[in-house]
């Protein structure tokens, strides 16, 4: 029994003694001349446990707002439609005359409103100074801003007379030609360019009328004996019918609608002349219509007198006529405005400008007729000498500043017509004015 006990105690004691010989994970293996395999663990195809992707949900976010459209940009100040210049916004539109125009002469050296040579279109940013060229012509007279074009009237009788009716895009892109071959001009509202032909076929003498709006031809009148136009409305054209025969002269109304006519009176004949008096300030409100019938005298065109006409263009027979007695310093019939039918007299026709005729004195006409001087814009001639002159020409009113061109010129003999002296210029000026202070930039100078 106790041997046996004694063999199991040796049995034990050996087992433990093997257990702690055995080489620990990470004893380096004996350094040999051989490599000694390792075995590799055991590969299973239980997969790995797969990650937990689970995550929490986005917040929900608000859509975004749409980006607000660009705000339309507002339409330019157009601060006159007709006149020697024409501004619009920022923009400023005149015309300058070109080496040739110089060499003409004119009688009393007044260029602007008669052939006077070729004159530059120009298109100048007031604010920045940039200016460009558009368009070159035997530019006579105002021009007319119409749809996006400027509308010119372009006269040359040197050589084959041509006339035609220009119309040139504000954006300088070209020109056109519109009908006609004299240039009548806008009706009261600026919407309305009138343009005449005249059509000399079978023995009779037709003027023909064309009305444009927009651009596009809106009504074409053919009337014989036609004189002036008065006044364009969409509807009717009033007009001066000539007998020169039987020396009367009717103002006629044409309905454009339906093609009538009505007479609304005869006008007053010139006892010097015989013919009727120069219309003048002619405006309307409502179908009524107001003008001057202003009588000139005399080779030097006297200022003698006027009639102010009173009619109703829808009826016959409406047309009353009130003298108007001319006063000493008076040059022209007197300018006015209407008032829920009151004739009110003013100092000139109102929103215009013009030199003073007495002393170059440049003034502007308010919404009410009432005169103001530009302070300091005062061109007066020496007056030593009658061989040289100075003129205040194209005086134009255009929003809170005043353009206008300012002229020496020099006695050309040669071209004078009996007393009418006649000038060339040699000097040319052209100038934009603040009304408050004859703040003057100069424009161009030739």
């Amino acid at each position: 029994m106790k041997r046996t006990i004694a063999i199991a105690l040796i049995l034990l004691l050996s087992l433990s003694a093997c257990a702690k010989k055995t080489p620990a994970a990470d004893t380096p293996e004996p350094q040999t001349g051989s490599q000694t395999q390792t075995a590799e663990p055991a590969q299973t195809d239980k997969p790995e446990p797969a990650a937990d992707t689970k995550t929490d949900p986005e917040p929900v976010k608000d859509p975004e707002p749409e980006p607000e459209p660009e705000p339309e940009p507002e339409p330019a100040v157009v601060y006159n439609t007709s006149g020697y210049a024409i501004r619009i916004g920022d923009m400023l539109y005149y015309r300058v005359p070109t080496a040739d125009a110089m060499e003409k002469t004119a009688i009393f050296g007044q260029f602007y409103d008669t052939e006077s040579g070729r004159y530059e279109l120009r298109a100048r940013n007031i604010v920045t100074g940039e200016e460009t060229a558009m368009s070159s012509g035997n530019y006579i007279g105002k021009m007319y801003l119409h749809g996006d074009s400027i509308v010119l009237w372009s006269v040359d009788s040197d050589g084959n007379y041509t006339s035609e009716i220009v119309a040139v895009a504000l954006d300088g892109s070209g020109k056109e030609y519109y009908p006609g071959t004299d240039l009548w001009g806008l009706d009261e509202t600026g919407e309305l360019l009138v343009t005449r032909d005249w059509d000399y076929n079978d023995g009779a003498s037709k003027t023909i009328v064309t009305v444009l709006r927009d651009g596009s031809v809106y009504k074409t009148v053919s009337l014989e004996d036609m004189g002036s136009i008065i006044a364009v409305t969409p509807d009717r054209l009033v007009y001066i019918h000539e007998d020169y025969e039987e020396l009367v002269f009717q103002v006629r109304s044409y309905d454009m609608a339906d093609g009538g006519e009505i007479t609304l009176g005869d006008l007053p004949i010139n006892e010097w002349t015989g013919y009727p008096g120069v219309v003048e300030h002619a405006c309307m409100e409502g179908d009524k219509l107001y003008f001057m019938a202003a009588q000139y005298e005399g080779t030097g065109h006297f200022y003698a007198g006027a009639c102010l006409i009173r009619a109703d263009v829808t009826k016959e027979n409406s047309l009353t006529c009130e003298d108007v007695d001319p006063h000493e310093d008076d040059v022209s019939s007197p300018a006015f405005r209407v008032e829920k039918g009151e004739v009110v007299y003013t100092d000139g026709d109102p929103m215009t400008a013009e030199a003073y005729y007495y002393t170059n004195q440049v003034v502007w006409y308010d919404e009410t007729g009432t005169r103001h001087e530009v302070p300091g814009c005062v061109f007066q001639d020496d007056g030593t000498s009658e061989d040289t002159i100075t003129n205040v020409e194209a005086v134009t009113l255009a929003g809170d500043v005043v353009v206008f061109a300012v002229e020496q010129g020099e006695h050309v003999t040669a071209d004078d017509i009996g007393w009418r002296y006649s000038y060339r210029r040699t000097d040319v000026k052209i100038y934009m004015a603040q009304l408050e202070t004859c703040d003057a930039q100069t424009l161009f100078e030739g």
